[in-house]
């Protein structure tokens, strides 16, 4: 049979946290504080804690806290990207205060309460940028989304994010049926607003660079090891795009590009900002890891996760 266990907080990550009957603390992801829940068998087993996956609900918490999620993705595809969307905002409220006051007493040794929680003005839509993984396939073949939280290696294709802008999901939206104008060894496809609201779509591919004028006539790119001093090459690059030439997604002027040089490595020598329909500016990019950056974690910042 099956251990049950009690659900009595929420940890860092998002993991609901019970006992074992050895006493050994067990870390069960989609559960909420309160509740009295059925591990599936297989628990994994470690040196000081244990891991578990949630079979069923025995007994739910009391005042309502757990919901519904409003995202299709969260149930169906077990999405990596939240982890709180079960819990209602006021209990999630509750547990980040008392995870910041646990790390302040355990960790830093201070002997103060939980803080005070400020809400978000915005419980759904107000991220400005969406990373999203691929695999497989080419064109419209590729799988463009989200990982499982329990199957990392994995790629399901995003439909709609609950927490983004609507202005990047309509993006999103008029990039599918287009995915076939991007690299081709497509590593990371990411969506952005920038602070005037224009729409960006960032494309990481791996192996050789993008040849842009492959994909559209109206635009070159700059080699990595182009000595950007020499500008006659790059000016015209500059002038023949829709837009001003970008460098990580920012716009440089022309005397300032004067004064640069790209090494081999550079990651901003591999970059250029083309005009897709209404898409807004398409920025390519070598993959950061050859170029010796390190990858861009995505944090989340307090609000309903």
């Amino acid at each position: 049979m099956s251990d049950i266990v009690a659900i009595t907080s929420i940890a860092a990550g998002g993991d609901g946290v019970g006992r074992l009957g050895d006493g050994r603390a067990v870390f069960v992801p989609r559960t909420a504080p309160g509740e009295r829940v059925r591990l599936r068998d297989g628990i994994k087993l470690l040196k000081n804690f244990a891991r578990g996956e949630l079979a069923e609900v025995v007994e739910p918490a009391g005042g309502g806290a757990r919901v519904t999620p409003p995202c299709p993705h969260y149930p169906q595809d077990r999405c990596g990207g939240c982890q709180l969307q079960h819990v209602a905002y006021d209990a999630q409220l509750q547990a980040k205060r008392a995870i910041v006051g646990d790390a302040l007493r355990r960790i830093a040794k201070l002997d103060v309460p939980d803080p005070e929680i400020v809400e978000a003005v915005e419980e759904w839509r107000y991220r400005a940028k969406v990373s999203m993984a691929v695999k497989g396939g080419g064109g419209r073949g590729k799988a463009v989304g989200f990982h499982p939280y329990d199957r990392p290696g994995t790629v399901f294709p995003l439909i709609d994010c609950h927490i983004a802008d609507f202005r990047l999901m309509t993006l999103w939206r008029e990039l599918k049926p287009r995915l076939d104008l991007l690299p081709v060894k497509l590593a990371r496809l990411t969506l952005r607003l920038d602070r005037e609201g224009r729409r960006h779509v960032i494309a990481e591919s791996a192996g050789e660079p993008w040849a842009a004028r492959d994909a559209t006539p109206h635009c070159s790119i700059v080699r990595p090891g182009t000595p950007i001093a020499r500008v006659d090459e790059l000016g015209r690059a500059i002038s023949a795009c829709p837009r001003p030439f970008h460098m990580e997604g920012r716009p440089r002027a022309r005397d300032r590009l004067r004064r640069l040089r790209a090494s081999g490595g550079a990651f901003f020598a591999a970059l250029a900002t083309i005009e897709i329909g209404d898409l807004g500016s398409v920025t390519q990019a070598k993959e950061r890891r050859r170029a010796g950056f390190p990858d861009h974690g995505e944090k989340f910042p307090d609000r309903s996760i």
